[in-house]
């Protein structure tokens, strides 16, 4: 389970409608395992330019400084976050493939008209398939 503020949402939502129609994605933190509450998000460039519409790639140098940071505040990355352009928030082949255990993946599908879906999935326990957790507002 994901518990997250509305303001926090709402601004993630704002992130993957301004980088439209290309996919933005970014790096939550929070506290938790099984159940995680996010207390801030870090938006990061996508470093994929090739496929910008449709695949996102995190900085692993920034991943790295983002944790450590977070680790100073008694806290650390529990998960990240990217848009699907005119596509459903499910995770597609290539999101299922880079995934890592014990981290959840929110996907906020956003469309021109500006409709968004938003859903959190996470990594069944040593399985390579996601499977949907529930995300609530606190």
């Amino acid at each position: 389970m994901i518990l997250i503020s509305k303001q926090l949402l709402d601004r993630i939502h704002e992130h993957a409608a301004a980088v439209y129609p290309d996919e933005c994605c970014g790096i939550l933190v929070g506290t938790g395992d099984n159940e995680k509450r996010i207390y801030r998000f870090h938006k990061v460039g996508n470093i994929n330019k090739q496929r910008l519409h449709e695949r996102y790639e995190i900085d692993a140098l920034e991943h790295y400084k983002i944790d450590k940071q977070a680790r100073g505040k008694g806290l650390s990355v529990v998960g990240f976050y990217h848009s699907h352009p005119d596509f459903p928030p499910c995770p597609s082949e290539f999101d299922t493939k880079s995934a890592w255990p014990d981290y959840s993946y929110i996907i906020i599908s956003v469309d021109k008209a500006g409709n968004i879906q938003t859903k959190s999935w996470a990594l069944a326990d040593q399985e390579q398939r996601f499977v949907a957790e529930e995300l609530r507002y606190v």
